[in-house]
């Protein structure tokens, strides 16, 4: 029975693991700055700058258009991207 409760206990352990290149970093605040991409801004690609309880420079990808987004210097956003650190976005959310 102790056996049988550890594989069970390992088998559902392994649907919450996540492996770190698929990990996200959900970020929020205001938007204080828009940058050009390199070698005028700090990454490859047009960024923001997001200051708040997850702050960040987050890259905008490029050709991608995103549902609800109106990119300005003092709208606020919520989002995920890979990391806090010139992080591509994966998904992004503004207020108007």
């Amino acid at each position: 029975m102790i056996k049988l409760a550890a594989l069970l206990l390992l088998v559902l352990a392994s649907f919450f693991v996540v492996h770190p290149a698929h990990a996200l970093y959900f970020f929020g605040g205001k938007i204080v700055a828009i940058a050009p991409p390199a070698p005028y801004g700090p990454c490859s690609s047009a960024s923001i700058f997001v200051v708040g309880p997850r702050p960040g420079v987050f890259m905008l990808p490029p050709g991608i258009l995103y549902a609800y987004r109106a990119i300005h210097v003092g709208a606020l956003v919520l989002g995920s991207a890979t990391q806090a650190q010139c992080g591509t976005i994966f998904y992004m959310g503004t207020s108007y």
